[in-house]
């Protein structure tokens, strides 16, 4: 059943033996593979079917250097997978081991333990077989590029439709008879009993001014790689500081996916097929999928140079026109993104604005992306290159409260978001080994290989790593099975719990992660612990 918040009568206390805290790719997730659970769950949203401008209004706060934080996340049913791109990848085993020059000392497991979570949530994202060798997708028409593999190397992307997962799963969980999702219900604390050693109850207010509980044996927290730690830092009614914040832990080591369109390549006349590295659909033995390839530097070549995983991937033909390096596309582009979030931006009237200053480049970008969008590679020899790098776990790089509040009393945010030299140096690097490989081979080069402070990093909106997972509780909020330390039935899921970023899109690992969880909840059922 889904439900609004607002009719509920004011102090109504619910009782459940899951409460879920947000509704977007964990949760539903969650939810959805305890189905047949047995247990009754109470999926709380903050936010409604779709984004509005009310609700987007509860996740601003500061974020000095980043994009207004209301920007890059979406308050609804499904969450941001309403404008997720649909990448796909997961996290490399070298992503899990301890890195001594990252500064990290791992996950608390390794890859081969993610694996049959990662084949489960393939189905959920809706992707082709659970195969990511290179090889596999390769055909007599469409290859990688001879490049020597000691030099860069050529990894794949699965394309997933994109999964809109509160269209797919929402009506789904909804039809459920074990699963209340309430819509537009606000957690303002997770209060937990007077000895501090697990929760009681959550409360919860509404915009419109109704405020009850729901009482649960267990709480997962999946609202966010933000939200999850501004929830535990704001439930301090008990145990100053927050929950979950003994070592001061919670909000720390935020990582992001920093994104910059770093060069162009030239293409010899007699170039090979670049069809490889444009999203097509292949495989073998009528088990297809939608794929790229990428660039990547060797694993290897990482630890002996000490260097952050980059990848580097070509844009379409129509996005190397000097026309799509203006402000007007820029502005195009933003507007496209409101539109299909389903809410007005703030600053939307400023972009329409800077679109209407000059009719004649606004017809040179649209008409450029209609005509020239089909191209094929092989039929250009310049590309532009995009580059995105893994973020360094940085401690300083943290989201904590501030003194400003919110429309309903809650402290609000700020962002510090630390990136800088190791991720430009690994960039560069990355820049000068696939230009090395290109000239060598004969194929082409890259007409600039150097990032520095002045390039233009954008952020991928990929919040990661703020109640990280760490054996110790010294060193993190979440232990192995993504339980908050000290609290014995608060669990944690998404990307928040990410001791370390990778440089793959996030999402599937998120989804693979709530599936592991809900499988631990369904043992901790079955044997009686919760």
């Amino acid at each position: 059943m889904i439900d609004d918040a607002r009719k509920i009568s004011d102090a109504t206390r619910i009782e459940a033996d899951l409460c879920i805290i947000g509704g977007g790719a964990a949760g539903l997730t969650l939810a959805h593979e305890l189905l047949d659970s047995g247990l009754k769950v109470v999926l709380l949203e903050a936010g409604g079917q779709r984004p509005d401008r009310a609700t987007q209004s509860l996740l601003a706060g500061e974020s000095p250097g980043y994009e207004p934080l209301e920007q890059t996340r979406l308050s609804c049913l499904g969450g941001t997978t309403r404008v997720w791109s649909g990448w796909c990848r997961p996290l490399d085993p070298s992503d899990l081991a301890p890195r001594a020059w990252v500064g990290a000392d791992g996950w608390p497991f390794d890859r081969s333990a993610l694996n049959p979570f990662y084949e489960r949530a393939h189905a959920i994202c809706e992707l082709g077989p659970f195969d990511y060798r290179t090889d596999a997708w390769e055909s007599e028409s469409s290859r990688r590029l001879p490049l020597p593999e000691r030099l860069i190397e050529t990894v794949v992307f699965q394309l997933s439709p994109p999964t809109r997962f509160g269209r797919a799963y929402g009506p789904i969980v909804a039809a459920a008879k074990n699963i209340t999702v309430l819509r537009r219900a606000v957690v303002t604390e997770l209060v937990p009993d007077p000895a501090c050693r697990a929760i009681s109850h959550v409360n919860i207010v509404t915009l419109s001014g109704p405020s009850f509980a729901v009482a649960a044996r267990v709480y997962v927290l999946a609202a966010g790689g933000i939200e999850n730690a501004r929830l535990l830092l704001l439930s301090d009614s008990v145990q100053a500081g927050g929950l979950g914040n003994a070592h001061d832990q919670v909000g720390r080591y935020f990582m992001e996916h920093p994104y910059v369109t770093s060069s162009t390549v030239s293409l010899a006349r007699n170039h090979p097929s670049l069809q490889f590295y444009w999203p097509h659909s292949a495989g073998r033995s009528g088990a297809r999928a939608r794929v790229r390839g990428v660039f990547v530097i060797p694993t290897a070549r990482l630890a002996v140079e000490r260097l952050l995983q980059c990848a580097l991937f070509l844009l379409p033909p129509h996005e190397a026109h000097p026309s799509m390096t203006t402000e007007t596309a820029t502005a195009l582009r933003r507007l496209r993104l409101s539109l299909q979030s389903g809410w007005s931006f703030p600053q939307n009237r400023k972009l329409l604005s800077t679109v209407l200053r000059d009719p004649v480049l606004t017809s040179r970008v649209l008409a450029n992306r209609i005509l020239r969008r089909g191209t094929y590679f092989r039929r250009t020899r310049r590309l532009s290159v995009r580059t995105f790098c893994e973020s360094m776990p940085n401690a300083l790089s943290r989201v904590r409260l501030v003194p400003t509040r919110d429309q309903l009393g809650r402290r609000r945010v700020r962002l510090d978001w630390k990136a800088g030299e190791p991720e430009l140096r690994s960039m560069t690097r990355a820049h000068e080994l696939l230009d090395e490989g290109l000239r060598r081979t004969g194929i082409g080069h890259l007409d600039r290989t150097g990032l520095d402070e002045s390039s233009a990093l954008e952020s991928g909106r990929h919040h990661m790593g703020t109640t990280r997972m760490h054996r110790d509780p010294r060193s993190g909020v979440a232990d192995e099975n993504c339980r908050v330390h000290g609290l014995g039935n608060l669990f944690i899921a998404g990307s928040s719990v990410f001791p370390t970023a990778g440089y793959a899109n996030p999402t599937l690992t998120i989804v693979a992660l709530a599936i592991r969880l809900a499988d631990h909840i369904r043992l901790l059922h079955r044997d009686g612990k919760l």
